[in-house]
């Protein structure tokens, strides 16, 4: 059962190889706390005249039917959101700051 995609994007001022350098050392989620039955993750990287476009996009499914999507309409996607948000935050603050 598919319950939700999104998608979020970011320019970074650097080049695209800087960029994906970074990303290529993110891992694996294995563990969390959401009710995920399957989560996908995909980052695109687009270069740009002053940088790079970093979009993350997710789409997944919960677990216990009925009772998953309510969740998700209640606190999963939103949680989902803020994440993927949070993310490229972190990552544009290193890529442009690193000493930050």
């Amino acid at each position: 059962m598919d319950v939700g995609t999104f998608t979020r994007s970011i320019r970074i001022g650097r080049p695209i190889d800087e960029v994906w350098s970074v990303l290529a050392d993110i891992g694996s989620i294995v563990e969390t706390n959401l009710p995920f039955s399957r989560a996908d993750i995909c980052f695109t990287l687009v270069e740009v005249d002053d940088g790079t476009e970093v979009a993350v996009s997710s789409d997944y499914s919960l677990r216990f039917g009925p009772v998953g999507r309510i969740m998700d309409a209640v606190m999963v996607r939103r949680t989902c959101a803020r994440g993927m948000e949070g993310l490229l935050a972190g990552l544009q603050r290193h890529m442009e700051d690193p000493d930050a």
